[in-house]
């Protein structure tokens, strides 16, 4: 056996520091601890951080920790999705859903506290300020209103560094709240207008109509009556005098507009917008008016930095969103509206990447499929919307480019792993070539792995070894593979692996990977973890092992959503089955096996050197496995890797013993119990419906009457659920074995003997169906028990394995 995945270790971290730890979708490591993201815990989306520090001990509860980050600078800090990201100092928790799609980034700096409230932070990208009919200063966020001042105001305006300008309506003074204190401040004044650019930046109307300029102090700007005032984009104020003639101000000059205002919006300063005399909607690009719509009349406007356009509408004050042909969401009744970066498309991610310098958010859903990606620049402020870009990928390949699950960066590209879309599951990965502009089409390419197989699509976050691309099989049975250094778009660069191959359980699927010196291991998202050792063929079942992890540490452990990888351990994230979901932590080791090497034939088995799952029921030695008093709630395996292919024409003895049975607790109509003992498999799958249909196995069937007292006792050579007819045989009594088959056949014969020479001949057991061309891998000496109706319990053994030859 090349490698074997062991060391399985779980932690029930469900109640650490008595918080509600349950339903995580991702992990990753700041170099000294490792984090566990929150995601939904059964009853609600959640903020509770889990963390533990690098190489503690695993199972001892003071090395956990839990923050209840739920809330954060007055933002529902819930539902976040895929492994954090860490950029040297701050860990950055990427948002999906706090109970609608979530825009709102938590970030937190490791050089401070966990516990410790100032050491969170969080930035919302999807805000709209108005000034509600109370006179306070309300902020929507993905409809959602939140008060955001106890002052009484008439106008507010925010800038494009997330600086907020307000007027208030008691004083007339002005108040200023900046991102990075997160309070208000007086400027001072007796203003009647606002228009923030930046915090060193401020326009404002006086109450002699004139306009004035704030950097720190106050400076005349211009000699009014102006009635209107707002700030370009590129920084170019723009007014409406007394009269309604609009202007701007640029290059050091004012540029008459021409027109009748009575309010004035600035875009960028070639680009204006105004509510005319007849309270519409008016455009004016490079000094020409248009309008855009005339059905609707308006109070008050405000533009995004993305170009999305909120109004007033003038018959009950509704502040409503404009998609330049039709206006909906009407929503409370406002007297100012401000938006600088809106971005309400900007949410309900899953993963992100990071490449020394820029954060991309995989787009997945923001209230519909979407591929709208989020790049933050980790060295401009957090709180800044300028550090923040957008870049709408959703009309690629026909529309179908929306829905992603993870990112992967291999030198210059970015590749983003296709989930589903609004049609269905869909293969449309997206490469983004970082050396071309985030916001460039020719920057983005798009290819449908779909056409590579059917079934290469609904896939989970990838990873890669630095030459190829892996992306798990998230929804179907196939593992897809890029090389990195063939066309994109080629399908020969493209290989699949199917998983099924080496369990026959296709509900099994992986949702993330990760990469661990040579090997490549998947996430369960229920119970079995599938690891590809990446120096054998990548299609070659040989190359591959699986490991069933839902009785590790005898904790029942099923659903779990991302994995990291150290040196050491390979982490996974607990998250669900079904409706239950759970806060067991598990961490497992992928290593080459020390003791495993294929023995010369004719030599007796050391069974030591097996591998050996569930120790509490099996029993073994040199010479013999036991399975001790296994009931209906228990697998038991010991097996051996002989490689791919090693099993066609064979010769195998052993002794086999079924040393007691109870009678059934359960009855009337008991259905018969089947202990697999010796079996040859390509599958390693430990849990019994893992058996391929061309298994060939040794079965000891048992069955009760009525009354539950044992009738029956036979051994079986067994093809899957099909039986020979089978040998009666005795509680206590040892029967000599033999297994074998010539090259190429359909047929495999079990015989049996009374006596250790094999020359007293019992019976011969026979199944002629078996593939001709199949060949065999593992070698199990014990193999289980599947007992679905009924609770009873046996032991038996089997002993003096020799393989006589095999080929």
């Amino acid at each position: 056996m090349v490698f074997w995945v062991g060391n399985t270790a779980v932690w029930d971290a469900e109640d650490t520091d008595s918080l509600n730890c349950k339903g995580y979708s991702g992990v990753g490591t700041d170099g000294q601890y490792i984090y566990y993201t929150p995601y939904y815990n059964g009853s609600s989306p959640h903020g509770v951080v889990l963390r533990q520090k690098i190489y503690a001990v695993f199972k001892d509860g003071d090395t956990w920790e839990a923050y209840n980050a739920g809330s954060v600078d007055g933002l529902a800090t819930t539902g976040f999705f895929g492994s954090p990201i860490f950029d040297g100092r701050y860990m950055y928790f990427v948002p999906n859903n706090n109970g609608s799609a979530s825009g709102i980034v938590l970030r937190y700096d490791t050089t401070k506290p966990f516990k410790s409230v100032g050491s969170w932070d969080a930035v919302n990208l999807s805000s709209i300020y108005v000034v509600g009919g109370d006179l306070a200063l309300w902020r929507n966020t993905y409809g959602t209103w939140t008060q955001m001042s106890s002052h009484q105001i008439t106008k507010v305006s925010i800038g494009a560094d997330g600086t907020i300008g307000a007027v208030d309506n008691s004083t007339g003074e002005g108040l200023i709240w900046s991102p990075d204190t997160s309070s208000w401040i007086s400027i001072g004044g007796s203003l009647k207008d606002i228009a923030v650019f930046s915090s060193t930046a401020i326009y404002v109307i006086g109450s002699d109509d004139n306009l004035w300029f704030y950097d720190g102090s106050w400076s005349l700007f211009a000699s009014g009556p102006f009635i209107s005032l707002s700030v370009s984009y590129d920084g170019c104020p723009a007014v409406v005098a007394s009269t309604g003639a609009p202007y701007i101000y640029v290059n050091s000059s004012w540029i008459s507009l021409g027109g009748v205002l009575k309010e004035i919006t600035a875009y960028w300063s070639n680009e204006v917008y105004g509510i005319g005399g007849d309270d519409h909607l008016w455009r004016n690009l490079d000094g020409d008016w248009t309008n855009p719509e005339n059905t609707t009349a308006i109070t008050h406007l405000s533009i995004s930095k993305e170009g999305e356009m909120y109004v007033t509408r003038a018959s009950d004050s509704a502040a409503m969103f404009f998609d330049g042909s039709t206006y909906s969401g009407a929503t409370g009744v406002c007297l100012d509206i401000s938006c600088a970066h809106s971005r309400h498309y900007a949410c309900g991610f899953r993963g992100a990447v990071f490449d020394g310098q820029y954060i991309y958010f995989v787009p997945y859903n923001n209230g519909d499929y979407d591929g709208v990606v989020l790049r933050y620049d980790t060295t401009q402020p957090f709180s800044s919307p300028d550090s923040w870009l957008t870049y709408d990928l959703g009309s690629m390949a026909s529309g179908a480019a929306k829905g992603y699950w993870g990112a992967v960066i291999v030198e210059n590209f970015i590749y983003f792993s296709p989930y589903h879309n609004t049609s269905a599951y869909h293969g449309q990965i997206l490469r983004y070539d970082r050396n071309q502009s985030f916001q460039s089409a020719g920057a983005w390419t798009v290819f449908d792995a779909a056409t590579v197989s059917a079934n290469c699509k609904g896939l989970g976050a990838p990873c890669s070894d630095g030459r190829f691309v892996y992306f798990p099989n998230a929804t179907y049975n196939l593992v897809l593979r890029y090389d990195t250094t063939l066309p994109f778009t080629d399908t020969d660069s493209y290989a699949t692996y199917d998983s099924t191959l080496l369990s026959e359980d296709a509900d099994d699927q992986h949702n993330a990977c990760c990469v661990q010196g040579q090997y490549i291991t998947f996430a369960p998202s229920l119970y079995t973890i599938l690891v590809y050792d990446t120096e054998k063929p990548f299609s070659d079942s040989g190359s591959w092992a699986e490991r069933d992890v839902f009785y590790a540490d005898d904790m029942n452990t099923v659903g779990f959503l991302g994995t990291y990888a150290d040196p050491n351990y390979i982490y996974f994230a607990p998250s669900n089955w079904g409706s239950s979901y759970h806060g067991k932590v598990m961490r497992v080791r992928v290593n080459p096996c020390p003791t495993q090497s294929m023995p010369a034939p004719g030599d007796s088995e050391d069974l030591t050197e097996y591998m050996a799952y569930n120790p509490s029921v099996l029993s073994v030695t040199t010479h013999r496995a036991t399975a001790i008093g296994i009931d209906a709630s228990c697998a038991a395996y010991c097996f051996q890797d002989y490689e791919k292919d090693c099993f066609d024409a064979f010769e195998i003895w052993f002794e086999l013993k079924l040393a007691s049975v109870s009678d059934i607790y359960q009855s009337p109509d008991p259905e018969p119990t089947y202990l697999v003992a010796w079996s040859l498999s390509n599958k390693h799958s430990e849990i019994l419906e893992g058996m391929g249909s061309n298994d060939p196995s040794a079965i000891i069937s048992i069955e009760w009457d009525d009354e539950g007292n044992v009738v029956s006792q036979k051994l079986h050579l067994a093809k899957n659920e099909s039986l020979s007819a089978g040998y009666s045989i005795s509680t206590g009594t040892v029967y000599y074995c033999k297994a074998s088959r010539t090259a190429g056949s359909a047929t495999i014969t079990l015989q049996i003997y009374s006596d250790e020479e094999r020359t007293a001949l019992l019976s011969t057991q026979q199944i002629t169906t078996f593939s001709t061309t199949i060949k065999w891998r593992f070698l199990y000496v014990l193999r289980g028990i599947l007992d679905p109706e009924n609770i009873a319990m046996a032991t038996w053994y089997v002993e003096d394995l020799i393989v006589v030859s095999y080929s």
